[in-house]
């Protein structure tokens, strides 16, 4: 967790804005199992992306992801949300990004509107949280984010295939 929230907060990253109080308080909030990671790590066993947050009942607010493999931040939020929907196979869950990128968009979120969301909030955060300490007992969870890889690329894939047959459509007219 300490290591993705210092990259996530790397100085050197375009609007760098997580400071030295937020990470010690990220750290607090870890500790009290309130704030969690999910990591990607490459077969050299080296820290490439990950994405860190808040859970509150079955609500995940995001807080930064960060990457310093392609992809390995989208793989960690598709491993977030991998994880978080077999908690949720009963119920409602929310990860709030807290704004859409291109980046985000790539992986079709949805946008809420402010009165959406809080309107959604009590509802989210009175559910019973999901069980991270079960996360952390997966045995390999290099082969859950590499089946969540397989996904990312197969849907890229097909993203692709529709944006080539559209081009082609449209060259067409």
């Amino acid at each position: 967790f300490e290591t993705v929230i210092e990259r996530c907060g790397d100085p050197a990253r375009r609007g760098h804005w997580i400071t030295a109080e937020i990470v010690e308080a990220y750290e607090r909030l870890h500790a009290l199992g309130i704030a969690h990671s999910v990591e990607v790590w490459d077969a050299d066993d080296q820290l490439v992306g990950g994405v860190y947050g808040v859970s509150l009942g079955a609500l995940f607010a995001g807080e930064s992801m960060f990457h310093s493999a392609r992809d390995a931040s989208k793989v960690a939020l598709v491993g977030l949300v991998t994880l978080l929907t077999e908690e949720r196979t009963a119920g409602k869950m929310l990860i709030d990004t807290q704004w859409q990128t291109d980046h985000l968009a790539s992986l079709g979120i949805e946008e809420w509107d402010r009165e959406r969301y809080l309107d959604g909030l009590p509802a989210l955060t009175s559910t019973n949280p999901p069980d991270v300490a079960r996360w952390a007992a997966i045995e390999d969870p290099s082969q859950r984010l590499r089946s969540a890889l397989d996904e990312l690329y197969a849907w890229y894939r097909s993203t692709e295939g529709m944006r080539a047959n559209l081009l082609r459509d449209i060259d067409s007219l």
